[in-house]
């Protein structure tokens, strides 16, 4: 089973390893990583990687048209164009800062797949973490045992229905029309498409595409995405100084 993974980099260097190294344990056996503009070694160290053949590493088609921004799409464009993508078994777009956490059997791609098996697409929810009062990063400790401190998993707490963003794992011979960086872009609404509880979302939902979910259509019972946008407070300065990867 081939489970590819799609993601623009910019200035991650500090991060990759553990992202790659925690994926390559759950199961996702195929990463497609594309950078621009990397001022900190990141591209060096994919460079690397993929000598190694640990990853596909590829300059992100927006820097050939020296565009100065939609990288995320002009790495979208490049996949949808690769026959090669479609002969993925699953495929899925996410950044360097999300962690795919699997609820299901012992937390492996494998026991999702066997929990929603006629599933084609399986939306899964972002679960944001702050910076838990951490100043400065800590090198030598894992990033998910320093950033502890999420939203809640219930919008109970808040007192409102917030929205929840999503990122979609989808089946390589599911009938989409192109990919997107949240979920792909679909055409029709015959789709075996679920949450993150397997739970089956309404076609009104996901017409065209499907970036956020809210009342009773998120969920985290089989997974969910841990999002660390900012991890600690100098981590978020530096970011800021890179600007949006975007």
């Amino acid at each position: 089973m081939r489970i590819t993974a799609i993601t623009p980099m910019k200035n991650e260097g500090p991060f990759i390893l553990e992202w790659l190294a925690y994926h390559l344990m759950i199961g996702i056996n195929d990463f497609v990583v594309f950078t621009n503009d990397c001022e900190d070694g990141t591209d060096a160290i994919l460079e690397r990687l993929d000598e190694l053949g640990l990853v596909r590493h590829l300059p992100n088609p927006s820097c050939v048209r020296e565009a100065a921004d939609g990288h995320h799409w002009a790495a979208m464009s490049y996949v949808d164009a690769v026959p090669r993508l479609r002969r993925s078994d699953w495929i899925v777009s996410f950044d360097v800062d999300e962690f795919i956490c699997v609820n299901a059997g012992e937390g492996r791609m494998s026991d999702l797949f066997d929990a929603v098996p006629n599933a084609d697409f399986i939306s899964m929810n972002q679960l944001n973490f702050g910076c838990s009062g951490v100043e400065t990063y800590d090198l030598d400790t894992m990033l998910m045992d320093q950033f502890d401190r999420s939203m809640h998993k219930s919008n109970q707490p808040y007192g409102w229905d917030r929205a929840r963003g999503v990122k979609t794992i989808t089946r390589g011979s599911a009938p989409f029309d192109r990919m997107g960086n949240h979920s792909p872009h679909v055409s029709r609404k015959d789709l075996n498409w679920v949450n993150g509880n397997g739970d089956p979302l309404s076609p009104e939902l996901y017409s065209g595409t499907l970036k956020s979910t809210k009342g009773d259509n998120f969920g985290h019972d089989l997974m969910q995405l841990h999002h660390y946008a900012l991890r600690s407070m100098e981590n978020y300065l530096v970011k800021t100084d890179r600007g949006d990867a975007n």
